[in-house]
């Protein structure tokens, strides 16, 4: 197990710099440096806080950590192209990054209890969402394009598994996520995102308010977090970091994200910034689980390397190759606008569960590739960003 604690250890001169750097080292662009980073005028926080300037030494790390995203990617298909293996990593370390950020998210609303007037997974996606997009525009292409792909895949996995939309769940349903993402993107940027709001047939009425939703929420965590400023006087919190050991093919995971040290990267953007009224801990482990999850009583944030495991099957059985449009589901049958009562309502939704599932069967044998087995989760990958009951874990 590896530790370390925020609070008393010395940072290397590169790790200095900020997370869009790092990460985009990781991917193999980090030359194309956050130099579009949006930055405010005003001294008020940010979800994250990016810079521009290249530290030295981080080249030697980012060519470190391709290999090791080059040999995940070998491990699960070595007939892949060195395009095909830096696509897969990019997806793989994208949507890692985004329920990072997500579960962040949590931690910030209950450490500073922070007033919540929305479905909280709403707003932990959309911090995660704006946090990104804060890091600039190309960074953010990067980033949130990969999440946006991974929760539409997640929805074709779970429609080929026959697995009926969950409208209970206190997530949104993964396209509707998935399009807020776009949705808020767009928001932030109508012309440099045009192209995204283009390919996903983002309708007008719906681009219109976009911008709305993206000032709304940006304007929302920068001054629900503004009284959490941690002033130059105050002590930096404690904030142990954990690597966890794993066996058999996780023990890759495990040992690329401790080497290139992903948590201390995401925490090192907050630890500095917010006075936390007390220790967390932030770790990555094996959990037997695709999970991720932020514990309230505990004060502990996990990350699964489980996770970036199912983060390779779905891009592997359903994304390879594939255009964020691609990604997408068309629905097959519309349901009417109106139904008399909420009973005849939901028989409506049933109704098209029953034809889709009809159309799937009678038009093309499984024949190809199969859907990965299910590790054992609550229910689709949007448990991956699950946060703990705030009642207890």
């Amino acid at each position: 197990m590896a530790t370390v604690n925020f609070s008393n250890t010395r940072r290397a001169g590169w790790h200095k710099n900020v997370l869009p750097l790092v990460m985009m080292g990781w991917m193999g662009f980090a030359a194309s440096a956050s130099a579009a980073s949006v930055q405010p005028k005003a001294p008020v926080p940010a979800p994250f806080e990016c810079g521009a300037v290249q530290p030295e030494g981080s080249p030697g790390n980012a060519e470190m950590f391709q290999a090791g995203i080059d040999e995940i990617a070998s491990e699960r298909s070595r007939r892949l192209t060195s395009e095909q293996r830096r696509a897969r990593a990019e997806f793989v370390f994208a949507n890692m990054l985004f329920v990072t950020a997500h579960e962040l998210g949590h931690a910030l609303v209950s450490e500073m209890d922070l007033m919540v007037l929305a479905r909280e997974e709403d707003v932990a996606d959309a911090y995660a969402t704006i946090g990104v997009l804060k890091c600039g525009a190309d960074f953010a292409r990067r980033v949130l394009v990969e999440a946006a792909k991974g929760l539409f895949l997640s929805a074709q996995r779970d429609r080929k598994a026959g697995d009926a939309p969950q409208y209970y769940e206190r997530h949104g349903l993964d396209e509707q996520r998935a399009y807020q993402i776009v949705c808020l993107m767009y928001g932030s940027d109508p012309a440099r995102f045009k192209d995204l709001a283009d390919e996903t047939e983002l309708p007008q009425d719906r681009r219109r308010s976009c911008g709305w939703d993206y000032d709304t929420a940006s304007r929302s965590w920068d001054r629900a977090l503004a009284p959490h400023m941690r002033v130059a006087d105050q002590s930096k919190p404690q904030i142990e970091v954990i690597y966890g050991e794993a066996k058999g093919k996780l023990a890759t995971y495990a040992r690329i994200f401790k080497a290139s040290r992903f948590l201390e990267t995401v925490i090192e953007q907050i630890a500095d910034r917010f006075a936390w009224p007390a220790s967390i801990v932030v770790e990555m482990r094996s959990c037997g689980e695709a999970n991720a999850r932020w514990t309230i009583p505990t004060r502990r944030l996990h990350v699964c390397y489980e996770l970036a495991e199912e983060f390779v099957d779905i891009d592997r059985d359903y994304g390879a190759g594939r255009t964020l449009a691609q990604a997408r589901i068309e629905p097959r049958v519309k349901v009417a606008a109106r139904a008399p009562t909420l009973t005849k309502a939901i028989g409506a939704w049933k109704k098209v569960r029953e034809i889709e599932s009809s159309h799937r069967i009678a038009s093309s044998p499984r024949s190809g590739i199969e859907s990965s087995p299910r590790i054992a989760i609550a229910s689709s990958p949007r448990s991956s960003f699950e946060s703990s009951p705030r009642s207890g874990d």
